[in-house]
């Protein structure tokens, strides 16, 4: 499987769950959360259990979010 159907599948189960708890829209920002969304990306350039990227699902779509400072480096470390 690569990379582009494992997140399709992720992405299906979380459309799942938001669907079962009635919510539009999971916000992951947690490193492990994010690592595991982005198939093994990385969201953080420190310690500590918050990256500095999150991501956003929505039945609609899925973004990535952070600040134009950090924007650059996610951008370069995640390609």
């Amino acid at each position: 499987m690569d990379r582009k159907q494992e997140l399709t599948i992720k992405l299906q189960r979380i459309r799942s769950f938001m669907q079962m708890k009635h919510i539009d829209g999971l916000y992951l920002k947690r490193q492990d959360d994010f690592a595991w969304l982005s198939c093994g990306g990385r969201n953080f350039v420190g310690a500590g259990d918050m990256g500095n990227c999150g991501l956003l699902v929505t039945f609609d779509g899925h973004h990535a979010i952070t600040n134009t400072i950090e924007a650059p480096r996610m951008l370069k470390k995640n390609t």
